[in-house]
């Protein structure tokens, strides 16, 4: 079973955030402190009562948030709400383990199951054949859920894709990737497909 995974028309408000390279959050009034300062954040309007801070968003966080918003301007219909989606192993067992999802979009066509993953300076991708596994693992239980939940008259090709930014990969993960059939994309390729919607133009507009 696939959690959290809504129609885009739902999802407005949080495509407005995610669209941001700003977070936001509100603290009471005079608790702005130097602890605050140094974790990022600046005051950007102060009321009687709360005051508005942000700053720029972690890479990862930024990375999660720039996937899911060009999905987003493409068209999907369907988009992981806030915090992403869960693919449970077992819907019928409370408490059930599940399998976090950080990005998913469906459209008529595909299903997209999307794990992010960054560095803040480049390395080694040491972490790989782990992650690897995962998506292997889930992507049959992927589909299906999809195919349960959003049926459609035809089948959807369930694909799942891994974004990286500044995690360096051998030729030999990538020939385990290609050979499990999961997708590699980067950061440059992340890029390449927001300048290419861009041109395109706004599927959906957040503004």
């Amino acid at each position: 079973m696939l959690n959290n995974v809504l129609p885009v028309t739902d999802l407005r408000s949080l495509a407005r955030r995610k669209m941001n390279p700003l977070e936001f959050k509100s603290i009471p009034s005079g608790s702005y402190s130097e602890a605050s300062s140094a974790d990022g954040w600046q005051v950007q309007r102060e009321g009687k009562t709360a005051t508005r801070i942000c700053r720029p968003k972690v890479r990862s966080l930024l990375l999660e948030d720039r996937v899911w918003s060009l999905l987003y301007r493409l068209g999907f219909d369907y988009l992981s709400g806030e915090g992403g989606a869960q693919l449970i192993q077992d819907s019928k067992a409370e408490n059930s383990p599940y399998n976090q999802i950080d990005v998913v979009g469906l459209d008529p066509e595909v299903a997209l199951a999307v794990e992010c993953k960054s560095a803040e300076q480049p390395r080694r991708f040491s972490e790989f054949q782990k992650d690897l596994a995962k998506h292997v693992l889930t992507r049959q239980r992927f589909g299906a859920s999809v195919s349960n939940q959003f049926p459609l008259p035809h089948k959807r090709v369930a694909l799942t894709v891994l974004f990286t930014w500044d995690l360096i990969l051998t030729e030999t993960d990538e020939e385990r990737a290609k050979n499990e059939n999961v997708v590699l994309l980067n950061e440059k390729d992340l890029h390449y497909y927001e300048q290419l919607a861009a041109h395109l133009g706004p599927a959906g507009d957040a503004r």
